[in-house]
């Protein structure tokens, strides 16, 4: 009987919970279609919605005030200098843009016949580059007995030296240096037999090679579409080190004319791995787990063996001396002591390294290069000819960036000599590109400001941004060239500030 009516009271209760539950759930309904109603009812009484008198919404209207005095304000800190940005590198590379289109705005409004006369610089001596190349044919590779050289030459050992450096590449002038770290060394250590064993692992290996069916080598990148009547300077191809070293042979004992076949071998390490890995250290100020071992390999072979053998070039390097500097704590074996490195400032900014080996008579056509290079002559010898950008209407340079060959100038240099006897209308132009051999187009080439040099093995030199180079090789060489950090900012007034800002705009 206890058992039962326990049983009957948690029946009853479990019942009445139900209900209550029920109930409630009953009431709530029951508010909800009540509210509905007296909403529908409202609505039926204040008719239907009013129509849209067009325009723009009131906080459209807002945002574009805001934006507005957003716009004025950006401006007036423009004018005043005191506006910063936050991340430097784009800051960089945003003056790298505008001085390059300062230099093609030149180009563009002072054409290759015009008469304004070129500064000429006390440092470097320059002189008009008619003569230079009147004096050495570039198609010529073996230098003058009385040839004479005429950048500063400086001791990296030297402290008065390295402090002359570094005032020249603040003034964006270019100088050579000798007794770099590790630089002479190498003209040993980089024989055929060591880069043969070298660039054996790989791509099968197999490198890239350039190949010309002249002497002449110009840079060019696939655009589509690609200009009318323009053609491919340069094929590139697969070959091993060693066919490679039996073609330079030929060049060297069968003294190869302007008119053959030439052959360029191109190497060079990851330039977005290296990026990527100086940037992990910066932030994570943590060493790689196997530094200067893994990622280096690019479509040209095993190319890792050069920032090796050139730690004064390796990016890595100083990005671990930047972190030891500012945390006070050694990274990956270099401590806060270490000097910063004179080759490399900025690790960040850092593009890699390219590595090219040419054989005797190859001719890199002029060209700039928006970066600060430093250039390590480790075999051999070339020959530099040198024009300041303020020569740059006088070159000839091709100013469309969808061109595949942008920034180079189009007229060969070696047929300066020779401008009397070419057909006037230009259509003799090695490549293709529009009277670039022109005798009038020439006779405007000769009246650049321009400079010669030689860089021989051991040597290093600075090639400032927007410097045109037009390099020859004179033998068998190897050189290796770091890209440093952009251009240094210029110092603008408001008037020009607002004249570039102007001519970018239209």
């Amino acid at each position: 009987l206890r058992l039962r009516l326990r049983l009957s009271l948690w029946l009853w209760l479990r019942l009445r919970l139900r209900l209550s539950l029920w109930l409630w759930l009953r009431l709530r309904l029951r508010l909800r279609l009540r509210v509905r109603v007296k909403t529908m009812a409202v609505k039926r009484r204040r008719g239907p919605p009013p129509k849209s008198r067009g325009g723009f919404p009131r906080f459209l209207l807002s945002c574009m005030g805001i934006a507005a005095i957003l716009f004025l304000v950006g401006i007036a800190a423009l004018a005043s200098g005191i506006m910063t940005t936050e991340d430097p590198q784009l800051t960089a590379e945003r003056v790298a843009a505008d001085r390059e289109e300062r230099l093609l705005q030149n180009w563009k409004e002072l054409p290759p016949d015009s008469a304004a006369t070129i500064p000429q610089y006390t440092y470097p001596k320059t002189r008009p580059l008619g003569d230079i190349l009147e004096d050495w044919n570039p198609d010529d590779p073996v230098e003058p007995a009385n040839f004479q050289e005429v950048l500063d030459v400086l001791d990296f050992n030297d402290a008065a030296d390295r402090q002359k450096a570094r005032e020249l590449m603040k003034e964006e002038l270019p100088f050579k240096l000798i007794n770099s770290p590790g630089v002479k060394a190498k003209e040993s250590l980089w024989s055929d037999a060591y880069l043969t064993t070298k660039l054996a692992t790989g791509l099968r290996g197999l490198g890239t090679v350039e190949e010309s069916k002249s002497n002449h080598f110009m840079y060019w990148v696939a655009r589509s579409p690609s200009p009318p009547g323009w053609h491919k300077p340069t094929v590139k191809k697969l070959m091993s080190f060693t066919t490679w070293l039996g073609k330079a042979a030929d060049a060297r004992e069968k003294r190869l004319g302007p008119d053959d076949k030439h052959h360029y071998f191109v190497l060079g390490t990851n330039r977005d791995f290296t990026r990527k890995e100086v940037k992990n250290i910066l932030t994570t100020q943590v060493p790689p787990r196997k530094f200067a071992q893994r990622g280096e390999m690019e479509f040209t072979g095993a190319s890792n063996f050069v920032l090796e053998d050139l730690p004064i070039f390796d990016a890595r390097r100083a990005a671990m001396a930047e972190v030891a500097k500012v945390t006070g704590q050694s990274c990956g074996g270099i401590t806060k002591d270490e000097p910063a490195s004179f080759f490399i400032r900025q690790a960040i900014h850092n593009k890699g390294v390219q590595c090219r080996i040419g054989m005797r008579g190859v001719i890199a056509e002029a060209h700039y290069d928006a970066g600060r290079n430093m250039i390590a002559m480790l075999r051999g010898k070339k020959r530099y000819v040198l024009t300041p950008p303020e020569s740059c209407p006088a070159l000839n340079i091709i100013a469309s960036r969808q061109h595949p060959s942008f920034r180079h100038s189009q007229t060969d240099w070696s047929l300066y000599p020779q401008r009397e006897r070419l057909d006037k209308r230009g259509e003799d132009a090695p490549q293709g590109s529009g009277g670039g051999a022109h005798p009038k187009v020439l006779e405007t080439l000769g009246r650049a400001q321009a400079l010669e040099t030689v860089l021989r093995a051991g040597e290093v030199m600075y090639l400032p941004s927007y410097w045109f180079h037009y390099i020859v090789s004179l033998d068998g060489d190897i050189s290796v060239q770091v890209t440093l950090t952009p251009t240094p900012p210029l110092t603008l007034t408001l008037p020009q500030a607002l004249s570039l800002t102007l001519t970018l705009t239209l």
